[in-house]
């Protein structure tokens, strides 16, 4: 099906908020929505009077094409959105507008304004008066960035942060996988010190790691802004937190003891991640998809299938919760400004071996 959708476009067009003009959003945004339900979409825009024809422009967004413009007004049009509309991610807003809201005639910004805010349960979206609204109206779009999937501690502490971090960084042209790679240096260096073995070089060392958890969630808040994410970026961020959690231990039990511990904790942290990692079956995947959003995939199929439930949906979860990465690094800082650095590979190969274990029930028994 075609959707024929009108942009009405002044100097709000060129506002740019969390990284993106918003005559690139609104594109966005409602290509995704029909893309989604299979749909095509074609964009008119049209211009407000009073912005010379030097001033008028075609997003340049990777996903949107030139395409996707074309210059003619339709005979009909299914919607009519204005460049001062700031529209979230995956809202309701959209799908809500293109189900129920269609018009053959033109309509002017205010009316569409009048129209909206007369509107009730349409959410995700806001309505700005002047560029001073910008700033609070990024704040509360950042605020929704997190994922389902956060632990205890990215929520509380973690987001609080990154999200800072990412207003500043959608100022600049960096991209996620960019930002993936600089910030591995952390980890690095967080190895570099924890090699050394000493009480201050394991404090600094597991410092930086804790630091490389908070920024690690900028990546994914760039991407989710821009709307940049891909399966390569995804692909990317994992690797470099399995290496990270990798160089940690080996790291570590090098500095502590110049014994092969951390070896052993790396092999069954890498052995847990190749399981966690094994493509589900059709009935298994079909299963992981339905269940809780607060978890991953692949973390629900090993709470379904490995015998967890035994114990309760609830305490199945808290379980997870409980050894995610946000959490453990936090613990592991922890444990390292109270004197006890060896309990570190101590608690990562216990954890590291029963998720093995479960991860291992869980494949046999598909």
């Amino acid at each position: 099906m075609l959707r024929r959708v009108v942009i009405l476009a002044d100097d709000s067009a060129q506002w740019k908020i969390a990284g993106l003009r918003q005559l690139d959003r609104v594109a966005l945004e409602v290509k995704e929505l029909a893309a989604a339900r299979g749909e095509i979409v074609k964009f008119i825009i049209s211009w407000s009077s009073d912005i010379p024809r030097e001033k008028r422009f075609l997003p340049r967004h990777p996903r949107l094409t030139r395409l996707d413009f074309v210059e003619a007004s339709p005979e009909r049009t299914d919607l009519f959105l204005s460049t001062r509309i700031f529209l979230r991610r995956k809202s309701p807003l959209v799908a809500s507008l293109l189900a129920t809201i269609t018009t053959d005639g033109p309509q002017t910004a205010d009316e569409i304004r009048a129209a909206w805010r007369n509107s009730e349960g349409l959410e995700g979206w806001e309505y700005l008066d002047d560029p001073a609204q910008i700033a609070a109206c990024e704040k509360r779009f950042l605020r929704g960035s997190s994922k389902p999937q956060d632990g205890l501690v990215s929520r509380l502490i973690n987001r609080p942060v990154s999200r800072v971090i990412t207003r500043v960084l959608l100022r600049t042209a960096i991209t996620p996988s960019g930002w993936t790679l600089a910030i591995f240096i952390l980890p690095l260096a967080g190895a570099g010190f924890l090699a050394r073995g000493d009480y201050g070089s394991v404090v600094a060392g597991l410092f930086l790691f804790q630091l490389y958890s908070i920024v690690d969630g900028c990546d994914g808040e760039i991407a989710r802004a821009k709307y940049l994410e891909s399966e390569r970026g995804a692909k990317l961020d994992t690797l470099c937190d399995l290496v990270g959690n990798l160089l940690l231990v080996v790291s570590l039990g090098y500095g502590l003891s110049r014994s092969v511990e951390g070896i052993v904790v790396a092999l069954l942290i890498a052995t847990n991640e190749l399981l966690l990692g094994l493509p589900a079956r059709g009935a298994d995947e079909a299963s992981s998809n339905k269940g809780d959003g607060a978890l991953y995939p692949r973390h629900r199929r090993l709470v379904e299938r490995s015998g967890l439930l035994f114990f309760g949906e609830r305490l199945a979860g808290w379980l997870i919760q409980l050894t995610k990465r946000d959490v453990a690094l936090l613990a592991f800082f922890f444990l390292a400004l109270a004197g006890r650095p060896a309990w570190i590979l101590h608690l990562l190969g216990a954890v590291a071996a029963g998720c093995s274990l479960l991860a291992l029930r869980s494949f046999f028994s598909r």
